[in-house]
């Protein structure tokens, strides 16, 4: 397994996107119902979508991405400084995969180097 595919494993991309679409909306199968504001851009008409794997693409901007990976690296690019998809792996291994925790600091930049 790759770390693309253990980052995207460890996230549950339900909650993921709730946490930074306020108006998402899933049905009981866990599916998007409709098309979302895109935080990317000025949006009158909602237009972006949400696929249940995680891609995601806007019809007004037209930024995509493949998984959430992808989405948290334009969610941190949108205010002019550019985040790399490496940057945003690392950010995400670090928060769902592999927390910090106090006094393991070098052993985590020691294994996401190895992984990387």
């Amino acid at each position: 397994m790759d770390i693309n595919e253990t980052i995207n494993e460890a996230i549950d991309t339900q909650a993921f996107y709730e946490e930074y679409l306020d108006d998402i909306v899933y049905n009981s199968a866990g599916q998007v119902t409709e098309n979302v504001a895109c935080p990317f851009h000025e949006d009158k008409t909602p237009s972006l979508r949400i696929y249940d794997d995680g891609n995601g693409v806007c019809y007004g901007c037209d930024k995509k991405w493949a998984s959430p990976i992808g989405f948290y690296q334009h969610w941190m690019s949108r205010d002019g400084k550019k985040v790399s998809f490496l940057g945003a792996q690392r950010k995400l291994y670090s928060r769902y995969v592999r927390p910090i925790v106090p006094g393991g600091a070098g052993r985590v930049k020691e294994f996401h180097t190895n992984l990387l």
